[in-house]
C-alpha cells in the first residue's frame, strides 16, 4: 500500500483550494493601505494551510512565517501562569530570534543582534593566515634587534642568505606599514559585523568616563530596540510576515506592539525613509474570539475569516475517509464513529489519531491478541486526549486507573446493600417457614372461640364437617348460625366471638404472617434468586453496565474517584475541567474502554503468567485468601505451579480455577479438592456459589454425583440451595441424569416431593422438554397445583399433562384448561365439563373422562361457582352412569343450564330436582311428561310444577288433541282441571297458560276457583255461554254475572232470552245494564226484553239506556226521583222526560209539591197545562228564586235570555205577575208591577 496513502503528515496542506480566500489575499496585496490582516478561526481550522497554499501559489512574493505555538502536556498554554509584561517580552524576543534567522545576515549588518553565521572553509584559511601574519609581523617590528641577531647566527645556508633581507631597517619600515594594514582591515570588518552600540549601550561623559556594557532586564526588546526593530523588519523586505499561534498566549499587548511597528514602518515609508522597500504587511493566525467585536473590527485593517475543514458534523467523514484510504474502510460500526467525531473537530488530531491506530494495530495484531477496532481505537483517541494520563495508566496510576479503582469499591458496596436486602428477606421467609398454618381458615379455627355445639348454618344442618369448614361457615353466615343447649336452639352472637378473636396480639401476628405469606412467600424467593444472581453478575459486571444501574447522584461519586497514593486530587479536577472530558466519558460509560485497556496498548506474550495470576499465587503463600471470583488468566500456568496437597487449602477456592479443572476432567485433583470439601459448610458455600455462576454446569453436577451424591440432598435440606434457585439446581440434577442415577439421588423420594410440591417448578426458560420429562415420569412426579407463563411455558406443560404426571384437582383442571383452550377463569368454574367433551382427543379431557368420580368431586367440593355448561355437556353429565345419583343432584342444584326436553335425562329420579331448580325449558311437553309420570299418584298440580310454571314466560302452545296425544286423554283431562284449579300459579302465567289450551267447556266442571282466576277463563271464551253455565254462574259465582256475561256472549244471552231458554232476573238486568262494558245496542236491546218497568232508583245507567226506560219502561213513582236529578242529567234524559211530564202534568205537580222542587225546563214545559193556581204554588219551587222576587217585590231581577225564561215571563206578565221585560245584551230585566 502507498504510504502517502496509509499515513497523513500533521503539517498545513500546501495545495489546499483557495476558491474565494484567493481572492481576498489578491485584494489585500493590492491595497497598500491594508497592512494587519487576520486570518481568524478555530484551531485546526486551515488557516495556516490556507497562507501555506497561497504562498506557493505566489511564487514572487515573500513570505515569513513566525510560529509562536508551545504548550505543556495537558494542552494547558506555556506562560499562562506569567505576568503579562513577561510573558509580552518572552513574545518579542521570540519574535526578534526567528525573524533575524529567517533574513541573510548580510542584508543585516547594522543588526545588533549576534547572528551566528557559518564561515567558508577559504575564510577560515585566509582568516587564520591573517591572524599568523599579524602575530609575525608584532614579532618581527617588536622585537627587531633580537630578530636580527638571531638570523646572523644561523649557520650559512640559503635559508639564512634569504633572511638577511629582513635585516635590513627598511623592511622594517615595509612591516610596521603591513600591520598597521592587517589591523584597519581587521577592525574593517570587527564594526561591520558587530556595530559600536552592540559594545557600548551607554557612554557617561560626567567626571570619569563609564561604559554600561550589558541592558536593564526590565525594558521589553522592541521598546528597547526600536531602532533596530524597525531596521530588521526594513531589510526583512517580504511580502508578509505572518504571525502564527500568538492567540494561543491570551495575551493581547503583543498585537498592540506588532501594530506600533507596522504604524512606523507606514510613517517612515510616507516620509520616503523607506525606499525600495515593500510595503510592511502583518498576518495574524488567530481565533475569532481573541478580540471583542469592536477592538477586532478597530485593530485589523483587513479580517479574512477561515472556514473549518473540519468541525463537528463533518469530522466523521474525515474519518472514514482516511480509514478507507488506510485500509480500515469497514472496520468501525458508524455509530461509533459519529459519536465520538461531535468532540472532535482538529483535522490535524484527526490524521494523528489515524497514523497512531495504524501503527497499534497493526504491532498488536502481530502479537496474536484479537482486538475489537472500536475499543483499539478508544484507547488511541484517549492517548492523543491525555497522553500524560494514558503514560500513567500505563504504570497503574492517573485518572482513568482511578476510576477502575472506584468501580471496585462501588461493587463492594452494591455487594453489601444486596447482602442485606437477602438477609432481610431470609428473615421474613424463616417467619413464613416456622408458622405451620396452612391459611387464614385454619388460623380462625384455631383462635375462635367455640365451645357451644352448633346445629344449624341457614337453616342447614353442618353434620360432618370438620371445625376450620365450620368455623369458616360461621364466619361467612354470621346472622344465621344457631346453636343447641339442653334441647333448646338459640342464636350466636358471631360478632362478639369474632371481635375478641380479632384482639388476640397472638391472632394478629400470625394472621400477619399467613397473609404476607399467601402473598409474598414466592415473591420473596424469587426476589432472593434474583439478588443472588446479581449480586453474582456484579463480579463479571462491566463498567459499561455499571454506569448503565447507578443512579445519577451514585454515578457523580463515580467520575470523582478518590486520589490514588502519590497523586492530588488537582490533578483528577484538571482533568474533569478540560473540554474533552464529555468524550473520555462517552468511552467509558459505553465501554470501549474498560479495566482490559492492557491488551490494547500492551505487547502479548502467550506463555507470560500476568500480575494478576503472580498476586493469586503471593495470597496462597501468604495465607490471604482473594474472593472466589478474583480472575485468573492462566489457570492453567497456576497449576503447574501447586502440589496435591495445595488443593485441601482455603485459599485456592477461586472459580476460574475450579472450572478449568472440571474442563479438563483434572480427576485427581477434583478428588482432592471435593473430600477436603465434606462436611464443611464454608466449602460448600463455595462448590454452591461457583455453581451460581453457571460455568462448567454439567461437568460440575456429574462431578459431584461422581464423588459426592448425598450432598445434593444435603445442599438442599440444609438450606444451603435457597429455595428461590432450588428449582436451577434440581434441573440440573434432571438434565445431568437418567434412570439409576436419579433413583439413587432421590433417596427416600425427597427429590420427587420436593418437585412434586413446587408450584413453580415447570416455569422453565428454554426447557429441554424431552429430557425433563423422561426424568419427571422416572421420579413419579406428580404436580398438585402449577404455575406457569403464558406463551413460555405452554409446550412442557402440554408434556406435562400428555403424561399424566399431576393430581386431577380443581387447582390443576383450571391450570391446563387455560393452557390447551385460553379459557376465562369464571368459565373454567362453571363451563369445564362442555370443554372436555368439545375437546375429546385433547390429553386433559381424556384423563377426565376416564376419572369421572374424581373429576365430579373436584368441580362439586373444590369449587363453589355454578354452572353453565352447554345442554349436551349437562345431559351427558347427567347421563353418565360411572357417577352416584349424589353427583348429579348436587350438580343440578348449581347448575344454571335449561335442558330443552325432560325425557333427555335417563333417569327419572333426577327429574323432581329439575322441575324444583327450573332448570328446564318451560314448554307443555316438559310440564305434560312430569305430570304423566306422576299423575298415578296425585290429581293436584304439584307445587314444584306450579313454581317451574311460574319460572318461565313461554307461551305454552298444548292444543287439547296434542296433549291428548302426548299423554293420553285421561292424563290430559287431569293435567287440565289441576291447572285450571291452581292457586299458585301467578295470574300472568296462568292466563298464557289457558290461552293456548284449546278447549271450551259447555257445563264448566270445577267450583272454587278465585274469582281473579275465572275471569281470566271467562276472557278467554273457555266457559262459553250457555244455560248449564249461567246456572253454574248463578249457583257458584253470582259475583261474577256481568264478568261472565260481557266477556263470553252478550248476543248468545239474547238468544237464550229469545228461546225462553232462561229469564233475567231484574237484578241480573240492572247490573248489565249499569256495566260500562256492555255495549249499548245490547243493552237496549236488554231493555226491550223487560217485561215490566225498571227501575232508574240508585242506578247509573247510560244515557240512551236511561232515555229508553223513561220513553218505554218508566216507573211513575220515580218521577220526583227524576225531577231532582233533572239538571245534572243527560241533554237526551232531559229531552225524553219534557214529553213525558207534559203528560203527566198530575203526576209532576205531586212530586213537585212533595219535593218542594221543580227545575225550570220542566215548570216551562208544563206551564200552559198547570191551573193558575198550580203555576203560582210551583213558582215558588223554581231553581231560580229571582222568579219569585220578580212576582212579590219591587225588585228589577236579570235572568238568562233562554227560551224557557222567556216562556215563564210571557206566563207571568198575562198573569199581571209582572209588568214587562226587556232583552239587552243577552239578559232579560223584568220590571215588577207597581204595587
Amino acid at each position: 500500500m502507498d504510504l502517502h496513502a496509509k499515513f497523513r503528515n500533521l503539517t498545513p496542506n500546501a495545495h489546499a483550494d483557495l476558491q474565494y480566500y484567493r481572492d481576498a489575499l489578491d485584494y489585500v496585496f493590492s491595497n497598500d493601505e491594508i497592512r494587519n490582516v487576520a486570518l481568524s478561526g478555530a484551531y485546526g481550522s486551515g488557516k495556516s494551510s490556507v497562507i501555506r497554499s497561497y504562498e506557493n501559489i505566489s511564487e514572487k512574493r515573500t513570505f515569513i512565517h513566525i510560529s509562536l505555538a508551545h504548550f505543556d502536556e495537558q494542552g494547558k498554554r506555556a506562560g499562562s501562569e506569567l505576568e503579562p509584561s513577561k510573558i509580552v517580552n518572552d513574545l518579542e524576543g521570540k519574535i526578534l530570534n526567528q525573524l533575524i534567522h529567517q533574513i541573510p545576515a548580510k542584508n543585516i549588518p547594522q543588526s545588533y543582534f549576534p547572528i551566528q553565521n557559518n564561515v567558508s572553509k577559504k575564510r577560515h584559511i585566509v582568516l587564520t593566515a591573517a591572524i599568523i601574519g599579524f602575530f609575525a609581523l608584532c614579532v618581527y617590528v617588536f622585537w627587531f634587534q633580537r630578530w636580527t641577531a638571531t638570523i646572523h647566527a644561523l649557520c650559512k645556508s640559503p635559508v639564512k642568505t634569504l633572511l638577511l633581507y629582513t635585516a635590513d631597517p627598511y623592511w622594517r619600515l615595509a612591516g610596521i606599514a603591513m600591520l598597521l594594514l592587517l589591523c584597519g582591515i581587521g577592525l574593517y570588518y570587527f564594526l561591520d559585523a558587530y556595530g559600536l552600540r552592540r559594545i557600548f549601550k551607554k557612554i557617561d561623559l560626567k567626571g570619569a568616563i563609564g561604559i554600561e556594557l550589558f541592558a536593564t532586564e526590565e525594558d521589553s526588546y522592541f521598546d528597547k530596540y526600536l531602532n533596530k526593530v524597525l531596521y530588521l523588519f526594513d531589510q526583512a523586505n517580504a511580502d508578509a510576515i505572518v504571525f502564527e499561534d500568538l492567540d494561543r498566549y491570551d495575551v493581547t499587548l503583543i498585537f498592540e506592539k506588532l501594530r506600533e511597528i507596522n504604524d512606523l514602518a507606514y510613517s517612515r515609508t510616507k516620509q520616503g525613509l523607506r525606499p525600495g522597500r515593500k510595503p510592511l504587511r502583518f498576518f495574524y493566525l488567530i481565533r475569532d474570539d481573541v478580540f471583542t467585536s469592536a477592538d477586532r473590527s478597530k485593530f485589523f485593517d483587513f479580517i479574512i475569516p477561515i472556514v473549518p475543514y473540519v468541525d463537528a458534523s463533518n469530522s466523521c467523514d474525515q474519518l472514514l475517509e482516511q480509514f478507507d484510504a488506510a485500509g480500515f474502510g469497514n472496520t468501525f460500526k458508524r455509530r461509533f464513529l459519529q459519536d465520538v467525531s461531535l468532540y472532535l473537530s482538529d483535522m490535524r488530531l484527526l490524521s494523528n489519531i489515524v497514523n497512531e491506530y495504524i501503527i497499534y494495530h497493526g504491532r498488536l495484531s502481530d502479537s496474536g491478541l484479537t482486538t475489537q477496532p472500536d475499543r483499539q481505537l478508544a484507547m488511541v483517541i484517549y492517548k492523543n486526549l491525555y497522553p500524560g494520563d494514558f503514560d500513567l495508566l500505563q504504570h497503574g496510576r492517573g485518572y482513568v486507573f482511578a476510576l477502575f479503582e472506584n468501580k471496585r469499591i462501588l461493587l463492594e458496596n452494591l455487594r453489601k446493600q444486596i447482602g442485606t436486602k437477602i438477609d432481610r428477606l431470609r428473615e421474613e421467609l424463616t417467619l413464613f417457614e416456622q408458622e405451620q398454618l396452612k391459611n387464614i381458615d385454619e388460623l380462625n379455627a384455631l383462635f375462635f372461640p367455640l365451645t357451644e355445639e352448633i346445629a344449624a348454618i341457614n337453616g342447614v344442618n353442618i353434620n360432618g364437617l370438620s371445625r376450620t369448614d365450620l368455623v369458616k361457615q360461621i364466619l361467612q353466615n354470621p346472622d344465621n348460625v344457631s346453636y343447641r343447649s339442653r334441647s333448646y336452639t338459640y342464636r350466636l352472637d358471631v360478632a362478639t366471638k369474632k371481635t375478641s378473636m380479632e384482639a388476640d396480639q397472638e391472632y394478629l401476628r400470625r394472621k400477619k404472617i399467613l397473609e404476607s405469606r399467601e402473598k409474598n412467600q414466592q415473591i420473596f424467593r424469587n426476589e432472593i434468586l434474583s439478588l443472588e444472581q446479581k449480586k453474582l453478575e456484579l463480579a463479571t459486571l462491566s463498567t459499561q453496565e455499571l454506569l448503565r444501574q447507578l443512579d445519577d447522584e451514585t454515578e457523580k461519586g463515580f467520575w470523582t474517584p478518590p486520589s490514588l497514593p502519590y497523586e492530588r486530587a488537582e490533578y483528577y479536577q484538571k482533568i474533569q475541567d478540560s473540554k474533552n472530558f464529555p468524550l473520555l466519558k462517552y468511552l467509558i460509560r459505553n465501554g470501549y474502554i474498560d479495566e482490559n485497556y492492557a491488551a490494547y496498548i500492551s505487547y502479548f506474550y502467550p506463555n507470560s503468567l500476568t500480575a494478576q495470576d503472580r498476586n493469586f499465587l503471593l495470597a496462597l503463600s501468604n495465607h490471604t485468601p482473594f474472593d472466589y471470583d478474583y480472575r485468573l488468566n492462566r489457570p492453567d500456568a497456576i497449576l503447574d505451579r501447586l502440589d496435591t496437597s495445595d488443593f485441601v487449602r482455603r485459599e485456592l477456592r477461586n472459580f476460574d480455577l475450579l472450572a478449568y479443572l472440571l474442563n479438563h476432567q483434572s480427576n485427581k485433583e477434583l478428588q482432592t479438592w471435593f473430600r477436603a470439601c465434606d462436611g464443611n459448610r464454608e466449602a460448600y458455600q463455595f462448590l454452591i456459589q461457583f455453581w451460581r455462576t453457571g460455568r462448567e454446569r454439567s461437568y460440575f453436577i456429574t462431578a459431584i454425583y461422581t464423588y459426592e451424591p448425598t450432598w445434593f440432598q444435603t445442599w438442599c435440606e440444609d438450606g444451603l440451595i435457597q429455595s428461590a434457585e432450588w428449582q436451577m439446581f434440581a434441573l440440573d440434577i434432571l438434565y445431568t441424569f437418567k434412570l439409576v442415577p436419579l433413583r439413587k439421588i432421590n433417596k427416600e423420594n425427597w427429590l420427587t416431593d420436593r418437585i412434586s410440591s413446587d408450584r413453580n417448578f415447570l416455569m422453565i426458560d428454554q426447557p429441554d422438554i424431552q429430557k425433563l420429562v423422561f426424568s419427571l415420569q422416572t421420579l413419579k412426579v406428580q404436580f398438585p397445583s402449577i404455575d406457569y407463563r403464558k406463551e413460555i411455558d405452554v409446550p412442557l406443560l402440554q408434556a406435562v399433562c400428555q403424561e399424566n404426571l399431576y393430581i386431577l384437582n380443581f387447582s390443576t383442571l383450571r391450570t391446563f384448561m387455560e393452557l390447551y383452550w385460553d379459557i376465562p377463569d369464571n368459565e373454567i368454574a362453571s363451563r369445564s365439563y362442555s370443554y372436555v367433551l368439545e375437546r375429546p382427543e385433547c390429553p386433559l379431557s381424556q384423563r377426565i373422562l376416564g376419572n369421572m368420580e374424581t373429576y365430579a368431586t373436584v368441580i362439586l367440593h373444590e369449587n363453589t361457582a355454578r354452572f353453565s355448561d352447554d345442554e349436551s355437556a349437562v345431559i351427558h353429565f347427567l347421563n353418565c352412569e360411572e357417577l352416584a345419583e349424589e353427583f348429579k343432584l348436587e350438580y343440578i342444584q348449581r347448575m344454571d343450564t335449561t335442558i330443552e326436553d325432560i325425557d333427555s335425562v335417563k333417569s327419572r329420579s333426577l327429574w323432581p330436582e329439575l322441575i324444583t331448580q327450573c332448570r328446564l325449558k318451560c314448554t307443555w311437553q316438559n310440564i305434560a311428561d312430569y305430570f304423566a309420570s306422576l299423575c298415578e299418584v296425585t290429581d293436584e298440580l304439584p307445587s314444584e310444577l306450579a313454581a317451574f310454571i311460574n319460572s318461565g314466560s313461554e307461551k305454552l302452545h298444548w292444543s287439547y288433541s296434542a296433549l291428548n296425544e302426548r299423554i293420553g286423554e285421561e292424563a290430559a283431562i287431569q293435567l287440565r282441571r289441576a291447572v285450571l284449579s291452581n292457586t299458585t300459579i301467578s295470574l300472568e302465567r296462568y292466563r298464557s297458560i289457558l290461552s293456548s289450551m284449546t278447549v271450551k267447556y259447555d257445563h264448566f266442571p270445577i267450583t272454587g276457583i278465585p274469582d281473579n282466576r275465572m275471569k281470566i277463563i271467562f276472557e278467554l271464551r273457555m266457559m262459553p255461554m250457555t244455560a248449564r253455565n249461567i246456572a253454574v254462574i248463578r249457583e257458584n259465582y253470582p259475583q261474577l254475572w256481568n264478568d261472565f256475561v260481557i266477556s263470553t256472549s252478550p248476543t248468545k244471552l239474547l238468544e237464550l232470552i229469545g228461546n225462553e231458554e232462561i229469564t233475567l232476573s231484574r237484578e241480573e238486568l240492572s247490573s248489565l245494564l249499569e256495566d260500562s262494558r256492555l255495549r249499548i245496542i245490547t243493552a237496549l236491546s236488554l231493555v226491550d226484553t223487560s217485561q215490566e218497568t225498571i227501575s232508574i232508583k240508585g242506578k247509573s245507567y247510560p244515557p240512551t239506556v236511561k232515555a229508553k226506560i223513561i220513553g218505554s219502561f218508566f216507573n211513575s213513582n220515580e218521577t220526583s226521583i227524576l225531577l231532582q236529578s233533572f239538571d245534572q242529567e243527560d241533554s237526551l234524559v232531559r229531552a225524553t222526560f219534557l214529553p213525558y211530564a207534559k203528560n203527566h202534568t198530575d203526576l209532576i205537580i205531586i212530586a213537585a209539591k212533595s219535593i218542594q222542587y221543580i227545575p225550570i225546563e220542566v215548570y216551562a214545559a208544563c206551564l200552559s197545562d198547570f191551573t193558575v193556581s198550580d203555576a203560582m204554588t210551583l213558582r215558588q219551587y223554581l231553581t231560580d228564586k229571582n222568579f219569585e222576587i220578580a212576582c212579590t217585590e219591587s225588585k228589577k231581577p236579570k235572568f238568562p235570555d233562554t227560551p224557557e225564561n222567556r216562556i215563564i215571563l210571557n206566563y207571568f206578565k198575562n198573569q199581571h205577575w209582572i209588568s214587562s221585560y226587556k232583552v239587552q245584551n243577552g239578559f232579560i230585566r223584568v220590571h215588577p208591577t207597581k204595587k
